[in-house]
């Protein structure tokens, strides 16, 4: 994962300047930062790609977990299908796993100035000429800062760099399974208001549904990574460099958690992300549940015996939510699981120490075994959050007016 995703038009890129610019800037942020290296601070696809390797996918994944999302704004930059298609893809993960109130990931830097009526509201809503960064800056744009160099354009590298080290301190944005299909999603570089409204109410369905209600779940999935397992299991084939790459019933079954998830929620008429823990879990189900939104958490039993893990249960676990559930995954055709079976349930007890006192069947199931078993209990954990929700989630639109109705009433045939 890069901290920042790098978007710019390659026409644009040829200029030197360019090069120096971005040596620079990430040579500032590795200071900010108390990096080594800028290894790993910015994706960039000349860079970032290794030689054969599939160039889309690369591009799709830095977009899906990238912190940042800095855009080079030129008159060529707008015109780049490519660009606006980075763009379309990061505002959607933005607009819809951001939360209510959306962190300022999206940053627009003006390389080249574009002329006012020429840019467009995708654009001009977001604040790209903030004063910190300079009078000459808001004034001509970067290349001609960086072609003068000076005391200003040091003053920019510091003032954008202090600007990016404090945004990743922010919790990080959740990194959904995949993306839409950047052809799907609006040009938001059209100049207009209608054709960027029609931008800004974007779905993450081909169902037009909204990402909110009990028509929408959202899967956490509480699983680690390989290199954080290593120190405590032998066997690591069933976890990757990602969340998402955790295959819980390996080798009987090969298949992703986040592909068997969501089969389960478009059975169950549901649109459906798949979410990386994090740190603000508690802000997220209080979010989700002020949407009347699904949450289930599927837990892989291992992770636990991590204390980052086991705290984040923790957390879920002081606090009953009803529009939220969660499933522990145990894989018993793993010998290595069967062996630790002990430590496996001390683990468990701690990471859900109310849950286990108190028991919440219909929502909490602490251990399946098998695809079958998973499949089932999150049919029924749908449901009945579900049935929750109806019972005691908000209204999400009140009736309003105060002028009375008159009772509607049936006239029949032949009556006045």
């Amino acid at each position: 994962m890069s901290h920042c995703f790098l978007s710019y038009a390659r026409a644009d890129a040829k200029d030197p300047h360019f090069e120096a610019f971005l040596a620079d800037f990430l040579e500032e942020l590795r200071g900010r930062l108390g990096a080594h290296t800028i290894d790993g601070l910015a994706f960039r696809d000349s860079d970032s790609i290794a030689l054969g390797a599939a160039w889309e996918p690369s591009i799709e994944k830095a977009l899906r977990t990238c912190r940042i999302f800095i855009a080079m704004l030129s008159p060529t930059y707008l015109r780049r299908k490519a660009c606006s298609k980075e763009w379309a893809c990061f505002e959607w993960r933005l607009r819809n796993l951001g939360g209510a109130v959306q962190p300022e990931l999206l940053l627009p830097i003006v390389w080249i100035p574009i002329l006012e009526e020429d840019v467009p509201v995708a654009v001009r809503r977001l604040q790209h000429t903030h004063a910190s960064l300079g009078p000459t800056y808001v004034a001509r744009g970067l290349l001609y800062l960086v072609r003068r160099g000076g005391q200003e354009y040091r003053d920019f590298l510091s003032a954008l760099a202090d600007r990016v080290r404090d945004l990743l301190r922010l919790p990080a944005l959740p990194q959904p399974a995949e993306l839409l299909a950047p052809g799907s999603l609006p040009d938001p570089f059209e100049v207009g208001e209608h054709t960027y409204g029609i931008a800004s109410e974007l779905r993450p369905s081909a169902a037009h549904h909204s990402p909110r209600g009990p028509r929408h779940v959202e899967f956490i999935v509480v699983a680690a990574q390989q290199t954080e397992l290593r120190t405590i299991r032998r066997a690591l084939s069933a976890y990757g460099t990602d969340f998402d790459e955790w295959c819980p019933f390996l080798p009987a079954l090969d298949t992703r958690v986040g592909l068997l998830v969501q089969k389960i929620a478009i059975e169950q008429n549901l649109t459906a992300s798949v979410l990386p823990v994090a740190q603000n879990i508690i802000a997220r189900l209080q979010g989700a549940r002020a949407k009347n939104t699904l949450v289930v958490f599927i837990v892989d039993v291992w992770s636990l015996q991590l204390p980052t893990y086991r705290s984040y249960m923790n957390s879920f676990d002081r606090e009953r939510f009803t529009n939220a559930g969660a499933l522990v995954v145990w894989n018993l055709s793993d010998n290595e699981t069967l062996d630790r079976k002990h430590e496996l349930v001390d683990a468990l007890l701690i990471a859900f120490p109310n849950l286990t006192i108190m028991p919440d069947p219909p929502a909490f199931h602490h251990q399946l075994e098998t695809p079958e078993q998973l499949a089932e209990k999150l049919r029924a954990t749908l449901c009945e959050l579900r049935r929750r929700i109806a019972t005691f989630g908000d209204v999400m639109r009140k009736a309003e007016g105060m002028a009375p109705v008159s009772k509607p009433l049936l006239v029949g045939p032949g009556q006045p």
